[in-house]
């Protein structure tokens, strides 16, 4: 039996070739604890070149998935032959087995950047309430509702102007675009010379255009689209 390695990131591919019985089952065995040994803890096999797989070689598969998922690794068959996938699902193990694709392993691997960013969004709200506390040396239950209205209305006009961003530099652009036209909006209403109640309608029904607009525009291209293929 030969293996191969190959290292990509921080995947380690292993190509196996010949028979995967009892003998080789142990060298396979210790090719992994030495990698493991090493910092490897994402493994992909490849067994399309293997034409014998005994039960010790499957008691090695399954023992190194057991041990790379308490590691918080990943340990799976990304390709095999005929032979190995039939012993698999006999054994019932293929569904086990078998690679996850890379996004969902980084995905379950970053799971810790959702609460991560949480915190720090929270302390950053924190840290700027008691600033303006300090700054206007008082504070009410009452005075951040205001502002949670404003930077609701900013993002709301923001994904208005740019649609829905896949992308954080332009999801950060559509919000400043958003806070400058809801700025605008609120100048004008006060250059007009509107009473307080006027102004919390005219941004109220402004908000609430751009909440609407984009799935209007969106029904009008598509009926466009409809009359043009017609």
């Amino acid at each position: 039996m030969d293996i191969s390695k190959t290292h990509k990131g921080e995947t380690l591919e292993l190509k196996i070739t010949g028979r995967l019985d009892g003998y080789w089952a142990n060298h396979l065995s210790s090719v992994l604890e030495e990698e493991i040994r090493h910092g490897s803890h994402h493994v992909l096999l490849d067994l399309s070149s293997v034409s014998f797989l005994s039960s010790a070689g499957i008691g090695v598969l399954v023992r190194f998935y057991k041990e790379l998922e308490s590691l918080k690794g990943s340990f799976g068959i990304q390709r095999a032959s005929d032979h190995v996938w039939k012993i698999l699902e006999i054994s019932a193990l293929r569904g086990v087995l078998s690679a996850k694709p890379p996004v969902m392993r980084r995905t379950q691997s970053a799971t810790w950047l959702l609460p991560f960013g949480l915190g720090i969004s929270n302390g950053l709200i924190a840290l700027a309430g008691a600033l303006l506390a300090q700054y206007q040396g008082f504070a009410d239950v009452q005075m951040g509702i205001g502002m949670v209205v404003w930077g609701l209305a900013s993002v709301i006009i923001g994904e208005a102007l740019v649609g829905t961003p896949h992308q954080l530099g332009l999801a950060i652009a559509g919000t400043v675009m958003g806070t400058v036209f809801f700025r605008l909006l609120v100048a004008i209403a006060l250059r007009v010379g509107l009473d307080p109640n006027d102004l919390k309608l005219v941004t109220a029904a402004f908000v609430f255009v751009a909440l609407i607009s984009p799935g209007l525009l969106k029904k009008m291209r598509s009926r466009k689209g409809g009359l043009h293929h017609a």
